[in-house]
């Protein structure tokens, strides 16, 4: 067949039914002399075009990270010895390292960049050292507030032989001249220290302590019959000392459950108690568990860890505590 006859390709033949309706579907797409087809472009050349927004968003983001490793590296880091801000209504002085410090009026410190101090009139206090990742002072009588927003351990303070050790939180501490006093958690958590011996106090609890003692955790609503129990039993001896647990588990609540986690770690012979079941009620777990009663009596730390994992805060998540940032 020759192609000049074939009206596939000479438009100038007669097409079959099926062929001119085809041809008058296509008919709007034909090149046409008034409409020049443009020329084609690669594919590269339109991706070249938007490569400089890409180039802008990836630079965009690079600086937004390195703005924020800049703050946070500014925040945390602090010179060695570098004394810290006082604010009172008498003005604006510094304290440094080595240095005592008595509010006449209520005061305000800033921990290096990571936190403040607010003291009630007539606080002593002193600075015992500074440093990126180490800040201490010793608070020798009064009360202070203080709000940290950094990892666990970089602010302490110094009580006499114990230290109140700040895991990323809000804390009252209140100090009496003889060495007594107490420390309450408003956020996040802390430690007690003395010696090798750590106490743990999430939010919504406090701490009363003597010179070298520190007494259990309590909520601020404890019940009266709760703190007279406790007290009675922190005094008893021998058989007694069985019949005051019962009275502490009868007059606990729920929410006081870390009270009876505190105590029964340590003291864990009073899970032959009922505070064993008293506590197993206030986390949810089941009483009946022989094996591990009589486990926790012994004093098995697996068996203790066990509940202690049931209690919903862990204490190094300070970072949860992000409004602290911006006290």
């Amino acid at each position: 067949m020759k192609l000049d006859r074939d009206p596939l390709w000479n438009p100038a033949q007669p097409a079959d039914v099926e062929l001119a309706r085809l041809q008058g579907l296509l008919a709007p797409y034909a090149a046409r002399r008034d409409r020049p087809c443009p020329a084609p472009q690669p594919a590269s050349l339109a991706a070249r075009r938007h490569r400089p927004l890409l180039r802008m968003a990836l630079a965009a983001g690079a600086g937004l990270v390195l703005l924020l490793l800049a703050g946070a590296v500014q925040r945390f880091w602090w010179p060695a010895d570098q004394p810290w801000r006082v604010q009172s209504a008498a003005g604006e002085t510094r304290l440094a390292p080595g240095q005592h410090y008595q509010a006449s009026a209520t005061s305000e410190i800033a921990v290096a960049r990571i936190g403040r101090l607010q003291l009630a009139p007539q606080t002593r206090l002193s600075l015992l050292r500074t440093r990126t990742g180490a800040h201490r002072v010793a608070l020798e009588q009064g009360r202070i507030e203080a709000r940290i927003w950094a990892p666990p351990g970089w602010f302490g303070v110094q009580l006499g032989a114990a230290e109140v050790i700040d895991l990323g939180c809000e804390f009252v501490l209140q100090r009496d001249a003889d060495g007594s006093g107490s420390v309450e958690v408003l956020s996040g958590w802390i430690a007690w220290r003395l010696g090798d011996e750590d106490r743990l106090l999430p939010a919504g609890y406090r701490f009363d302590f003597g010179p070298e003692a520190v007494g259990i955790a309590l909520r601020p609503d404890a019940p009266a019959a709760l703190r007279a129990a406790l007290r009675d039993l922190a005094a008893s001896t021998g058989t007694a000392r069985l019949t005051l647990a019962d009275r502490v588990a009868h007059a606990a609540r729920d929410v006081d459950a870390y009270t009876l986690l505190d105590l029964l770690t340590r003291e864990p012979a009073l899970a032959d108690t009922a505070l064993y079941p008293r506590l197993a009620a206030a986390l949810g777990m089941a009483a009946e568990d022989a094996a591990h009663r009589a486990a926790w009596a012994r004093g098995d730390v697996a068996a203790i860890n066990a509940w202690w994992a049931q209690w919903p805060v862990p204490p190094k998540a300070w970072w949860r505590h992000w409004r602290d940032a911006w006290a």
